[in-house]
């Protein structure tokens, strides 16, 4: 279950994006993608770019949805990296399946109505990405492994890694960093161009480092 979320969190701003509290009050959740990867309890957490832009939540609210603020299934993002963390989760439910899904600006919902474009605003918003993942991190008390699914969720990841390391060596020998005994993957995002034997190798590799 998310855990309860601060007020830098739920009320913070950067020009570019609308918080999704804004739009729905109500919500608890930190990550929309938790309704199909939400275990907090899980050991690991992977991380793609931003959630869908602010009109996809809008439009389900406009529609009545319950939960406006949750994924798609037909979205090819979601529909592969089922496929590949298939050896990795424990369970079919989104809070006891071992994998906690999010982005790298969590709330942040571009204003802009585009999907998997350069971020706006990119600077302050990675800014923000970063120091929530460190909460995420610091709640998530058996987590082994940090997959970053592509350049922005890596970014994200950067500050909490020290020195930066070469991400494309990295994704291209499927090793990860290391921090205090947590592992920090580089992989390709799942609609990415890179093959999927280069996609499944990484996880394959994140599945070895869970033993």
């Amino acid at each position: 279950m998310t855990p309860p979320l601060p007020s830098w969190i739920r009320n913070a701003h950067v020009d570019g994006y609308v918080n999704v509290y804004r739009l729905c009050p109500g919500e608890t959740r930190l990550y929309g993608t938790e309704s199909l990867y939400g275990d907090w309890g899980g050991q690991v957490l992977a991380l793609a770019q931003d959630f869908y832009p602010s009109s996809w939540v809008e439009e389900r609210l406009a529609a009545g949805f319950d939960r406006p603020y949750s994924h798609n299934p037909r979205a090819q993002t979601n529909v592969r990296l089922a496929k590949l963390t298939e050896g990795i989760r424990t369970g079919d439910h989104p809070e006891g399946c071992d994998i906690l899904f999010g982005s790298a600006l969590a709330c942040l919902l571009r204003t802009d109505g585009k999907k998997r474009a350069s971020l706006p605003n990119k600077r302050e918003a990675l800014r923000f990405g970063a120091r929530t993942l460190e909460f995420v991190v610091e709640r998530m008390p058996n987590l082994r492994a940090v997959v970053c699914l592509g350049r922005p969720a890596w970014d994200a990841a950067a500050p909490m890694l020290g020195a930066r390391a070469d991400r494309q060596e990295l994704m291209r020998l499927a090793e990860p960093c290391r921090i205090d005994g947590l592992r920090v993957f580089a992989a390709p995002h799942p609609v990415s161009s890179v093959t999927n034997v280069e996609k499944r190798r990484v996880w394959e590799a994140v599945a070895r480092s869970l033993g």
